[in-house]
């Protein structure tokens, strides 16, 4: 019987490191970061991992890679990005992970565990959703120098609109139809709003609740 060193050599051996530096990327452009970043990020930990002449073309739905890889010559790899579903708590964790294998020369073992391990976390909960949409939209009213009261009312109709958003995501293919409507929805219920005394200025209501469409605010 092999002794847990051979065991953990054999499955370092097994991780395709190429693969494990476009995971990392995949995980951040999923989570909604910026290309960039994504690329950045796929770059330092591939120093890390001791691949030289990585050259990566990274798109919003894949990453193109190629790199000479210890032991294994030169390879390359595909990777599809799925559509995007905005974390920034698994964007923050990817990062804390690179700056944390780049800095104390960890394994690919303990990096690909690592990825894997900030994949499998769940989104948060839909209460914690809508309440950032409330808050995003009547602080950015209130913000902007419109009155309470019609920071509140932005604040409600960023509730719903985000309500719509969660509901939507698995109902709807196109985000660019899910944002149009959203629009629409925003302008409906302002002018409502408006039309029952509950708010004032139509315009500083409409840009706070539609503040929450940008990605990443909420």
């Amino acid at each position: 019987m092999r002794n847990p060193e051979q065991k953990e050599m054999q499955n370092m051996q097994n991780i395709d490191e190429l693969e494990t530096v476009l995971y990392a990327g995949n995980l951040l452009l999923s989570s909604g970061a910026e290309i960039y970043r994504a690329e950045e990020t796929m770059h330092r930990i591939a120093e890390a991992m001791k691949i030289k002449n990585m050259d990566a073309y990274v798109t919003n739905r894949g990453i193109f890679a190629s790199g000479d890889v210890p032991g294994k010559g030169i390879e390359s790899r595909i990777m599809s990005v799925p559509d995007k579903e905005l974390n920034i708590d698994k964007i923050e964790a990817v990062n804390e992970l690179s700056r944390e294998v780049c800095s104390n020369c960890l394994g690919i073992s303990y990096l690909r565990t690592s990825l894997q391990k900030i994949a499998d976390m769940g989104e948060q909960k839909v209460s914690e959703r809508i309440l950032s949409y409330f808050l995003g939209a009547g602080c950015f009213s209130y913000a902007i120098g419109t009155s309470f009261r019609d920071s509140l009312c932005a604040a409600i109709i960023g509730s719903i609109v985000g309500f719509y958003m969660i509901w939507s995501k698995y109902r709807i293919k196109s985000r660019v139809l899910i944002t149009i409507i959203a629009s629409v929805l925003t302008a409906l219920l302002s002018n409502l709003f408006i039309a029952i005394g509950l708010g004032s200025q139509l315009s500083f209501i409409i840009i706070g609740a539609m503040m929450d469409l940008v990605p990443g605010v909420a």
